[in-house]
């Protein structure tokens, strides 16, 4: 029987359901498997954090020497400190140990980390082929990336102003294979992460960025087109002088 460390929910309860197929069936997966451990230790979910930002400063290393061996390396590193990730956020629902400076930490602490090592990826590409451009195209990306950033962030404060229920593994059958599919086109972190982990050692860094750009650029109009349509259709289904509210 799973041990619960005395709380009302089990270990696998605290894996987000709403998450993108490569969160959801691998990292989270995995994630969950060292969240006893972390309990039983009495970690906290910012050390959690803490420890997943400083696993990326040897990702970072390894990118900037160029080598495709080193690249490599950094890529298993990658995927461990995406891993830790996961982990800091299911430690803190599992605990209840959730703080704004951790909610502020963790999703800034993953834009840093991203855009770090993007500058670590050009400089070992460049390095190793001479070619230039890819700074550009990191450039590119970069900026793409941050619309994007900006679109989800007030998508998901938009979100927890209506309340919306968070699924649970327990409701994994309600999720079809349909959305699932769609929820691998948005390309949100654990997909870049994972195509970055195969894009380096390979010396893919040009068409990993270029990747980025068009992705992060069309799923911003998509979502920021939705997000138009579904307020403009709720202000035109409500009556003249009905209030939104419902006050």
């Amino acid at each position: 029987m799973e041990k619960s460390a005395g709380k009302s929910q089990s270990y696998k309860q605290v894996i987000k359901v709403d998450d993108t197929p490569l969160a959801y069936f691998l990292t989270s997966r995995w994630a969950n498997r060292l969240l006893p451990w972390a309990v039983e230790k009495g970690l906290s979910p910012n050390q959690v954090t803490a420890a997943s930002l400083a696993s990326s400063g040897l990702v970072a290393l390894c990118f900037v020497h160029g080598s495709a061996f080193f690249a490599l390396i950094g890529s298993i590193l990658l995927i461990i400190s995406f891993t830790l990730d996961c982990l800091d956020g299911q430690l803190a629902r599992y605990t209840g140990k959730t703080t704004p400076f951790g909610f502020w930490l963790d999703i800034f602490g993953d834009r840093f980390r991203e855009l770090g090592l993007w500058v670590c990826l050009c400089l070992g590409y460049s390095r190793r082929t001479g070619d230039m451009h890819v700074w550009m195209w990191g450039m590119l990306a970069a900026i793409a990336l941050c619309l994007r950033f900006t679109e989800g962030l007030y998508r998901e404060k938009a979100l927890e102003k209506m309340n919306i229920k968070r699924l649970t593994v327990a409701d994994e059958k309600q999720v079809s294979a349909r959305v699932w599919i769609q929820r691998f086109f948005y390309f949100s972190i654990a997909e870049r992460i994972f195509v970055l982990a195969i894009a380096a050692p390979l010396g893919l860094a040009l068409i990993f960025f270029k990747i980025i750009t068009a992705s992060s650029v069309i799923m911003t109009i998509v979502f920021s087109v939705q997000g138009w349509y579904k307020e403009r259709k709720k202000a035109f289904s409500v009556k003249s002088g009905e209030n939104l509210d419902g006050d």
